[in-house]
């Protein structure tokens, strides 16, 4: 029977919300976790390409955005991505960093 919901996929898709989360990790450091999502158009097209594109840059924004807010100082130095990963077909993109407190 899932095979019937197959063609479906956007009904078992909740939005994520978009955004910057700050995390304290127990050694002192933070831990940066930004949700980037696609494009409308790219959505609407249903085009991998273009989700992954948009995604990616837009979460990438928001990263630069928060890094550049100045509460970051010596961020190129001290902030590390750790990971990239794209959730949905490439709808969201999630990266994880962490930001070295001294």
């Amino acid at each position: 029977s899932l095979v019937a919901f197959s063609g479906c996929k956007s009904f078992f898709q909740p939005d994520i919300p978009t955004g910057v989360e700050k995390r304290t990790l127990d050694n002192g450091n933070l831990e940066l976790i930004v949700t980037g999502k696609a494009s409308n158009l790219a959505i609407d097209k249903d085009s991998v390409a273009m989700k992954q594109t948009t995604s990616r840059e837009a979460a990438r924004l928001l990263l630069e955005v928060e890094l550049q807010s100045g509460n970051y100082p010596g961020h190129k130095e001290r902030f590390e991505i750790q990971s990239v990963e794209f959730l949905y077909d490439f709808e969201y993109c999630i990266i994880k960093g962490t930001y070295k407190n001294k």
